[in-house]
């Protein structure tokens, strides 16, 4: 139902089967009567999305490199991606229209993640492709500063608009599928996200989640559910449900990452994470 191809680094390619998703005629048409909104409500959706017949394909992105080093894995999960980073070939690519994203300049002043280009920062509009390009390579050479081996993967591989109001995000997605239809998305989605943990974290390690359901998805069963005001006060503070040695941590949603509070918790997960290999 669910196929991936992997492409060059940062990107893959998958295929949905609607006949899997939809088994009744009237359910597909009635997929094909939202899709026509949903594929119009961001040009660059064409770019990066297409259905023909029953075959829905789309490419995705992925930042998990096959290099390895002696620092602790630390794999970031993300919801799903906006159209216009995949189409740029790194998460976050901008935001707006020519300013840096949040997500990397909270990485990067909690030094979670650096980068030598970051001194082009202060003119991000004109050196955003340079700045991109850069961010992609390093991340596969593990060719950064940082106290951790970065990898940076999304639950759901399916892009949605970023700010869309009807079909932007992980609830865009709900709307465009169906509750039946996003079960076995989840389920393949899940395996997916099992083996690149298994792969990307052999011992010891962390996740850090900034979805909710990201989260929930992973959380060991005796780990804090999740909510916002957990998430706001760092409390989530689980275990990955597949190895209990994995510590899954629940960030602040990427969209608070100015906001003191949600930095001081970020901080604070990242210290936690540093101190694991000592346990």
């Amino acid at each position: 139902m669910l196929s991936c191809k992997k492409g060059e680094f940062g990107t893959q390619e998958f295929e949905i089967d609607l006949t899997g998703l939809y088994p009744q005629s009237h359910e597909r048409e009635a997929f094909h009567s939202r899709w026509r909104e949903f594929f119009d409500s961001d040009p660059t959706l064409q770019k990066v999305c297409i259905l023909e017949g029953d075959k829905l394909r789309y490419c995705s992105e992925s930042f998990v490199s096959p290099m390895v080093d002696d620092r602790s894995p630390l794999l970031i999960l993300l919801g799903n991606p906006a159209p216009h980073s995949v189409e740029l070939g790194i998460c976050f690519a901008h935001e707006g229209k020519d300013k840096e994203h949040r997500f990397w300049k909270a990485l990067r002043e909690l030094r979670i993640l650096q980068f030598p280009s970051d001194a082009l920062i202060s003119d991000f509009a004109t050196n955003r492709e340079t700045i991109n390009q850069e961010r992609q390579a390093r991340l596969f050479n593990l060719d950064y500063s940082s106290p951790f081996r970065i990898g940076i993967e999304v639950f759901y591989s399916f892009p949605s608009p970023a700010s869309d109001p009807k079909w932007g995000g992980v609830q865009g997605l709900r709307r465009l599928f169906g509750r039946s239809a996003m079960s076995l998305i989840i389920a393949e989605e899940n395996r997916r996200i099992a083996r690149s943990i298994q792969s990307f974290i052999p011992g010891i390690g962390a996740v850090l989640a900034f979805q909710k359901d990201v989260y929930e998805r992973l959380r060991s069963v005796d780990s804090l559910k999740y909510s916002l005001d957990r998430a706001m006060s760092g409390q989530l503070l689980g275990r990955y449900k597949n190895r209990g040695e994995i510590r899954l941590f629940g960030a602040p949603p990427t969209r608070f990452m100015n906001c003191h509070k949600a930095r001081t918790v970020l901080g604070s997960y990242v210290q936690l994470a540093r101190e694991l290999e000592g346990e």
